[in-house]
């Protein structure tokens, strides 16, 4: 997978993804270790800064679509970093019944 370098790329999913294990790893350096527990609530805020300023240059005037779209490209992004995939993918079959 290439870096996503162009605004277009980081407002996917895979792009924020990417783009908050790089806040994330510049995150560990600087957050004590004490406070480790901050570090994806952090990560967290600044995707979804990154994502909103992101669309307000991307579209000029967003709808609110849009940028409902954003937030949860931001969300799902960052929750695919913080948590990973499997986390993710168990909770689409929560809920389903079992046999």
């Amino acid at each position: 997978m290439d870096f996503p370098l162009d605004i277009r790329a980081v407002l996917t999913i895979p792009g924020m993804a990417v783009l908050a294990t790089i806040v994330i790893l510049w995150l560990n350096q600087y957050v004590p270790k004490d406070q480790k527990f901050y570090t994806n609530i952090i990560a967290l805020v600044i995707c979804e800064v990154f994502a909103i300023v992101g669309t307000f240059i991307l579209y000029g005037r967003p709808t609110a679509a849009q940028l409902y779209m954003t937030f949860l490209v931001g969300l799902f992004g960052t929750s695919l970093e913080c948590f990973g995939y499997e986390a993710i993918k168990n909770l689409r079959a929560f809920g389903k019944p079992t046999t």
